[in-house]
C-alpha cells in the first residue's frame, strides 16, 4: 500500500492472509497522524501536567521558607562577594 491515509480512508474492512492464515480487519475507528486528539485521550497528560505544576510551586515555596527561616535563626549565613 502505497498511500496509506488514502487506504485507511477508503477501507473500513480488509482481509489478508499470512502463513496461511486467513485475517479480517474492521476498522470501527482511526485517527490519522497529525491530527488532535480527543480531549478524553489527553485528560490525563494534561491533569499530570498541573499536578506537576502545582508541586513545583510548593516545593519551591518551602524551599524559601527554609531558607529565610535558617537565615532568621542563624543556622546559615549569607556570603555575598
Amino acid at each position: 500500500v502505497y498511500d496509506q491515509v488514502s487506504f485507511i480512508k477508503g477501507n473500513r474492512n480488509i482481509e489478508f492472509v499470512n502463513n496461511g492464515t486467513r485475517y479480517y480487519v474492521n476498522f470501527l475507528d482511526y485517527r490519522l497522524k497529525g491530527d488532535v486528539s480527543p480531549l478524553e485521550r489527553e485528560r490525563e497528560k494534561i491533569e499530570g501536567i498541573i499536578i506537576n505544576k502545582r508541586v513545583q510551586h510548593i516545593r519551591k515555596n518551602i524551599r524559601k521558607l527554609l531558607y529565610d527561616d535558617a537565615l532568621s535563626t542563624n543556622e546559615a549565613k549569607r556570603y555575598d562577594e
